[in-house]
């Protein structure tokens, strides 16, 4: 392999690393933004989840929500 070969695979390499890169940084970006959404209305009413979920009712509201997640699951497909 000469060596401007060499070099020009070796520039091909690095654009698909780049871009790779830059894809990983826009899901990871993503998925930040989702999880700010998804916690804005906790946090503007003051709410702790964590603090509810260790009370005796957040159990249960997790199993109701599980059980209405498998029904639409089930129904979906």
């Amino acid at each position: 392999m000469t060596e401007s070969a060499e070099v020009a695979e070796l520039s091909r390499r690095l654009d698909e690393a780049e871009r790779e890169r830059t894809a990983r940084a826009a899901e990871a970006n993503a998925a930040i933004a989702a999880a700010q959404d998804r916690s804005y209305w906790l946090d503007r009413w003051q709410f702790d989840l964590n603090a509810f979920m260790r009370t005796p009712a957040g159990p249960v509201l997790r199993a109701a929500a599980r059980a209405l997640r498998s029904v639409y699951r089930l129904l979906r497909a």
